[in-house]
Order: structure tokens, then sequence, then C-alpha cells
């Protein structure tokens, strides 16, 4: 059995998981105290959701909680949280002000991504992990301290933050994935760390224009830039284009994929909102529509 509270809002029968919100609840929403668990997808889509207050009873938040919450524009997550799961504030446009609790020991994929509004952000040395794509394309994004507590940061985890001018990241790291800070032209590093590609290279690839490949030889395309728009032909002799090359580049409306080209990888054109068609070779559709990244895609690919 399920309970509502007099909003309609959903909870497990114990009270202690928040199931759903309805998609029309409006301004302040103040969750239980006594709830444990913010379940997948609860606020998805609660476009007009100003403002949450989350008890420190909360320990888990669940993937996709709060994305696509359009309205929201503060958020503070208690001590008693310990992680920050997969596109958990995604797409939340108007989230300007962030505190992260001091027991976090991971932000998830994408968990911040394309909160266009988000100026800064402290993390807390309690993090450890900073997964992929976190703040992708958190184009207001001016400056980050990252503390020691970090071993390790991820795959475009800040790709596409063309605002960010500062950064701090401490001696010694572990690990930066690819295309990290991809995009970012204007970056200054105020640590000296051996080995580590700023510069032409500070996407942890090789730039060229709105490219970033895995080397030089310029075999694998890993990202396109998020500010491509129109029509776009990926260069020839591209055997492999990495996942999400393509995510979120929303101005893009055609783009002429070269023979050459033998994997996609998965979701490759996610969130490219304004893309009619991807034009392949005269009598290869069925090929490139087997590809992980074109599967749902079929209907729009077209030869020439």
């Amino acid at each position: 059995m399920a309970y509502f509270d007099k909003y309609g809002v959903e909870f497990s029968d114990d009270r202690k998981t928040l199931v759903k919100c309805p998609k029309e609840f409006e301004g302040e929403y103040v969750i239980p105290e006594g709830v444990t668990i913010i379940g997948d997808n609860a606020f998805l889509g609660c476009s007009n959701l100003t403002t949450v207050i989350i008890p420190d009873s909360v320990s888990y938040i669940g993937i996709s909680a709060f994305e696509e919450c359009t309205s929201l524009f503060a958020v503070t997550i208690p001590d008693s949280v310990t992680s920050i799961g997969r596109y958990t504030f995604a797409k939340c446009s108007s989230l300007n002000s962030v505190s992260i609790g001091y027991s976090v020991r991971s932000i998830g994929w994408g968990a911040f991504e394309e909160c266009s509004r988000l100026t800064s952000i402290k993390i807390p040395n309690s993090v450890e992990r900073i997964g992929y794509g976190a703040f992708r394309n958190c184009s207001n994004l001016t400056s980050v301290k990252i503390p020691n507590s970090i071993i390790s940061i991820e795959d475009v985890a800040f790709y596409g933050c063309t605002c960010l001018v500062s950064i701090q990241i401490p001696n010694p790291i572990i690990n930066i994935g690819e295309c990290a800070f991809a995009f970012v032209p204007n970056i200054v590093c105020t640590s000296e760390i051996l080995g580590f590609p700023w510069g032409a290279k500070n996407a942890n690839g090789f730039v060229d224009g709105s490219w970033v490949y895995s080397d030089s030889t310029k075999s694998k395309l890993i990202v396109c830039s998020p500010s491509a728009q129109g029509e776009i032909t990926v260069p020839d002799g591209i055997t492999s284009i990495g996942d999400y090359a393509f995510q979120g580049c929303s101005g893009l409306t055609s783009v002429t994929i070269p023979d050459s080209v033998t994997s996609i990888g998965m979701e490759a054109f996610y969130n490219c909102s304004s893309l009619r068609e991807i034009i392949v070779p005269l009598g290869q559709k069925a090929r490139f529509a087997q590809m992980e990244g074109l599967r749902d895609l079929a209907e729009i690919i077209i030869e020439k």
C-alpha cells in the first residue's frame, strides 16, 4: 500500500520512501522528517517546484530525483546523504545555489549536467569522485574548488563549462578522465600537475576546432563542441565515435557521417533536440542503424 499526503505526494506505506511528487506541484515542498529515501525520478519534471527542504533523516537521493525541475533555484543536501546519484539535478536550469553536505563521497554521472545558472560550486572534503559529466555544460560556472580528498575526476566532468576561469586541483590526484575540461577555453590551473595536458590538450585529448580526438591519429572522435550549430560533417578517417559524443548539442540539425566509421557509442546523440537527419553513405543505412548510438534513430538516418 501507499500513503499520499495532502499535496498528492506518494510515499511508501511506512512513509520512509518518497516515491513520487505530482508534476503539477507548485512552490516549496518540505520533505517530512523521517523520510530516509528520495526515490528514483521522485520529482522528475516538476517544473514548478521552486524550493525543496531535505531533512537530515534522508540518506539516499535516487537517480534523476530532481531532473528537469526547471524552476528549482536552491538546494541544500544534508550531511546525512553519502552520494549524489546519476542525473539527480540534471537540467535544473534555474539552480544557482547548491550546498553539498560533508558526508557526500561521490557526485554521480551527470548529477548537475546543464544547470546553466550555476556560477560556483564548493565541493566538500568528503568527496572522492566527481563522476562522468557531473557538471557538463554548466555554461555559467566560473569557479570550482576541488578538495584534497578527490582521487578521480572522470570523463567530461566539466566539459563545456565555457565560463570556467578558475579551478583548484589538489596534488596528487590519481585520475583525470578524457575530456574532463574539454571546451573550457580560459581556464587557469592553480596546481602544478606533472603531465596534466593543459593548453592545446586541455581536454585530455587532441583539440581541433569543434572536435576532440583520443590521440594524434584522430581515429576516435571523443566529443563535439556543445556550441556546434546547424549542419556538421564528421571528418573523414574517423573510425569510432565515442559514448555521448554529441550529447547536448542542441543546435545541431544535420550530421553527416563518413564511410570510415565502424562504431558509434551509446547515446552519442542524446539530447540533440534539433537534430532532424543523420546522413550516411549510399547503401549503408542498415549497417549504421545497427550501431549502438543509432539504434533508436533509424527513422532519421538517410542515405546520400
